[in-house]
């Protein structure tokens, strides 16, 4: 067994699939804003209609959420993730040959929200509470890096196709990214260690005593919050996807209607990028000593910094408002990944858990859903998308509020149970 500890953990090859799965299922999300701001561009979108394309990509986002378990648990997760990117590549390929047929781009806005709502955190989040028993919550920060990743890798190739060979080339690239990304999951994702005969990362008699990482106790007596705690988290979960998802989402949008230059644009979303994946790999460091709602308290102050930005581009559209925009929903970002696999380890048991984070996944793609049109609208109304930021700000700070109230009061409750313990 000594030297079986030595070898390099199949767990980690795991970890790397979910970063790859992530990677590839933000292209319909944050790394679709430059393409999309490109199709406004040549083919006379208003900002509505840019919307309504993230709008439905968020509706069918969310069914497919409420199918998740029926899907996953008929295909086991490696089948499951590699039909997520099959589909995905559709959806790209059918972005590349819609022209000005807006049916054709609603189909395909369609098929990116079932791949974006099967693959982004879900499967990724299963997997690794499988594979891992020790450092959970730092391997889920090193996936949902995947986030960052892709705006770092993407953002730059995507202006440079559309440039050099205009808007199809562009999603062409991308569905072949997609069909490559299938090939490599279903060579070397395995659903579980007992699938390869090996134990998780961290053996089997690791015992976490919380997923927040603050050694606690109470939490190993099985303190959890009740029910009320949990819809009341489930509906700040709603205002997190309200705020979260078409605010990034419409970030380049914002900048190229404010006139900056769509290459400047491109840059700053890279460089985003890099935030983000710093923001991811210190996320998991931080809940474990401070607490999951605590990390979230501060990266919601960091990202509300950003956004502060962004609506200064109202009285000073410069550069450097961008960047400091970008740079605060880089880091802040995080948690609109983290936030609620975070949660949903904190407040449930492990038989409870994939439940709970389904029941979260849909809060979130809920806000989403009804969040999408409103930058598209506020812009037609105003002239400018900077206006909507003032939105996620709000809805931000409310998250933190709750998050710190009811992050004090589950551990007031394991306090007293391990003093009753005592």
């Amino acid at each position: 067994m000594a030297e079986k500890k030595k070898l390099f953990h199949y767990g980690y090859v795991i970890c790397a699939m979910c970063l790859l799965t992530i990677v590839c299922s933000t292209l319909f999300s944050g790394g679709l804003a430059i393409a999309l701001s490109a199709v406004r561009k040549v083919y006379s979108l208003t900002g509505t209609q840019t919307s309504m394309l993230i709008t439905i990509r968020s509706v069918t986002a969310f069914v497919a959420v409420i199918f998740m378990t029926q899907f996953y648990g008929g295909l086991g997760l490696r089948l499951g993730m590699v039909v997520g990117m099959i589909v995905g590549a559709v959806g790209m390929f059918l972005y590349s040959i819609a022209g000005t047929s807006m049916m054709m781009y609603y189909i395909a806005s369609a098929l990116g929200g079932v791949t974006y709502g099967l693959c982004m955190m879900l499967p990724a989040t299963l997997l690794i509470k499988k594979w891992f028993r020790s450092n959970i919550v730092t391997a889920l920060a090193v996936c949902s890096a995947g986030t960052g990743f892709s705006g770092v890798l993407f953002s730059p190739i995507q202006q440079i196709i559309i440039d050099g060979y205009g808007v199809p080339a562009v999603f062409q690239f991308e569905a072949v990214i997609f069909c490559i990304t299938a090939v490599i999951l279903f060579m070397f994702v395995r659903n579980s260690p007992e699938e390869c005969g090996l134990e998780p990362v961290g053996g089997y008699d690791y015992q976490d005593s919380s997923s927040s990482g603050k050694k606690s106790v109470g939490n190993a007596h099985g303190i959890y919050l009740g029910n009320k705690s949990i819809m009341l988290m489930t509906l700040t979960i709603v205002g997190l996807g309200l705020a979260a998802s078409p605010a990034s989402a419409h970030l380049a949008l914002c900048f190229n209607w404010a006139g900056l230059d769509p290459m400047d644009v491109a840059k700053a979303t890279s460089l985003s990028g890099i935030a983000l994946i710093v923001g991811k790999l210190t996320y998991g460091a931080i809940a474990d000593r401070f607490g999951s709602n605590n990390a979230a308290a501060l990266y919601t102050i960091i990202v509300c910094l950003g956004y502060v930005c962004v609506v200064g581009l109202l009285v000073y559209p410069q550069n450097i408002m961008m960047i400091l925009g970008y740079l605060g929903w880089g880091i802040g970002g995080s948690v609109c990944t983290l936030a609620y696999p975070v949660w949903a380890m904190d407040f449930s048991s492990d038989e409870d858990y994939p439940k709970t984070l389904k029941k979260f996944q849909l809060a979130f793609q809920l806000g989403s859903m009804f969040g999408s049109p409103f930058p598209g609208i506020i812009a037609d109304a105003t002239g400018s998308y900077c206006y909507y930021y003032v939105v996620p700000i709000v809805f931000y700070s409310l998250m933190t509020i709750v998050g710190l109230v009811l992050s004090k009061r589950l551990a007031g409750m394991r306090r007293k149970a391990a003093i009753s313990v005592d």
